[in-house]
């Protein structure tokens, strides 16, 4: 109690606001025996609640007056409708996380009845979030038509589901449809989308699709203030209205011809991962894809100033780390950020660095370079390393990263005790090296990790140094 008196109001609004199971006797007790609690506490603005049982879930949220943001964890029925009836006058961001696992019953229209008390009772919700958890897909049945009868919501502008398998009708063009002023629409591992979908948002500013894998479907996308898509496993798209985004994300093998016909006049941000571990796509066709992606580099060079690229191909190394040679075969006037992820261990022979070595590769104005070498570091990444400070002026900042099975122990080779590294820091002096050793884990996808410079996903969208 004397720690809690010392604190200021809003320190102990955002204590107060995070509520798990363990904390609720604790939570309900403080209430009974200290006034400024037990005031407090029905103030909070925010509340998260975590591994609570849901029967309280209701009488908590109908006494809180002031909520404008809630963040639920559900495992079974709530009253989820009890709670939104009460706060729909100053809830302005909700997010359900629905626990689903195999063999449990669901509720097969629980997103069709969250989306219609939306639209009914919460007219000033900004934010939605539908975040099914679990190890399978929470299969989903949503009458867009039915829906779209109660009219459109024109205060939403941010909606994200994720782990939602829909039956019928077309999710896209309903959504858009049902939430006309919609800047943000993240839909993460879906399936349902019909083989060509449509997405026309006037207002779409953010996009971001992740199919489940090989259920890719193509999206036509018409929206003229698009400024950052992110699509992953999605079998092909075209931009069909506006200019095309300033930022963009792939990751997984589309169909082929997927870059050649595009253009985009805005493109500044590139992060492109094609990777084909299980030879499931064959040589011809992933080497067709570098070439594409070399000229789909060539006809945006002039305006890129970051890109990440991620390619790999373990069972055809000879034939792709040729290919991917050529990608770096390109002068980029305004290249600021450059990543490259996985490959450079693997795929870099020393034929074919050799090759690189020779390359008219140009960025004046690159000032940093980011490697994922993988386990360990060869004299080759090495010898890379001193072939982008030779041919970019500009480049003052490495950022080498690598994966060690003990985050105690360090790689021989990246120590000031490297002959090489210290060859590098006494021939370019101005350059800043990083080191960063992190346990091994397996392949995480840029897209939701977002883990590369200046490509962040979020408000805090900019080059991080």
């Amino acid at each position: 109690m004397d720690l809690f008196s010392c604190l200021p109001d809003g320190v102990l609004l955002m204590i107060i606001g995070c509520i798990a199971e363990s904390d609720l006797k604790a939570f309900i007790h403080l209430g009974t025996v200290c006034k400024r609690f037990h005031r407090l506490m029905w103030q909070v603005p925010a509340l998260l609640v975590r591994d609570v049982k849901e029967d309280f879930i209701p009488g908590l949220i109908l006494r809180m007056e002031r909520l404008v943001k809630l963040d639920i964890t559900l495992r079974t029925h709530c009253g989820i409708e009890t709670c939104l009836q009460h706060s729909y006058q100053s809830l302005t961001c909700l997010c359900i996380r629905k626990f689903h696992k195999i063999g449990d019953k669901v509720n097969h229209s629980f997103v069709e009845q969250v989306l219609s008390l939306t639209m009914t009772v919460c007219q000033n919700l900004r934010k939605l979030s539908l975040l099914f958890c679990g190890l399978s897909f929470a299969p989903q049945e949503v009458d867009w038509g039915k829906l779209g009868e109660l009219g459109p919501v024109l205060a939403l502008r941010e909606l994200e589901m994720s782990h939602v398998c829909f039956s019928r009708g077309s999710l896209l063009e309903g959504l858009l449809h049902i939430f006309p002023r919609l800047e943000l629409l993240d839909l993460r591992e879906l399936r349902g989308l019909e083989d060509m979908a449509y997405v026309d948002g006037r207002c779409l500013q953010r996009l971001a699709v992740q199919c489940h894998f090989n259920d890719g479907a193509t999206i036509n996308i018409n929206a003229p203030a698009l400024k950052e898509l992110q699509l992953v496993d999605v079998g092909g798209f075209a931009i069909v209205g506006g200019e095309g985004p300033e930022s963009l994300l792939i990751d997984g093998f589309l169909n082929p011809g997927w870059l050649d016909p595009v253009m985009f006049l805005r493109l500044t941000r590139l992060s492109v991962s094609i990777t084909d571990y299980f030879n499931q796509f064959g040589k011809t066709s992933f080497v067709n894809l570098l070439e594409e992606l070399r000229r789909f580099l060539d006809a945006h060079r002039h305006n890129l100033e970051v890109v990440s690229l991620n390619l790999d191909a373990r069972f055809q190394m000879r034939a792709v780390s040729k290919a991917v040679t050529n990608v770096f075969s390109l002068e980029f006037p305004n290249l600021k950020i450059l990543r490259l992820r996985r490959w450079v261990n693997d795929l870099m022979e020393e034929l074919h660095l050799r090759n690189l070595l020779c390359c008219p590769f140009s960025a004046p104005k690159l000032q940093q370079l980011h490697l994922e070498v993988g386990q360990s570091m060869s004299i080759l990444t090495i010898s890379l390393i001193r072939f982008f400070l030779k041919s970019s002026p500009s480049l003052r900042t490495v950022v080498i990263n690598w994966e060690s099975d003990d985050h105690l122990k360090s790689d021989p080779l990246v120590t000031s005790e490297s002959q090489g590294l210290q060859e590098l820091r006494a021939s370019f002096p101005k350059a800043a090296f990083v080191f960063n050793s992190r346990l091994f884990k397996t392949y995480e996808r840029d897209c939701w990790c977002v883990e590369w410079p200046g490509l962040e996903w979020g408000d805090e969208m900019g080059e991080s140094g």
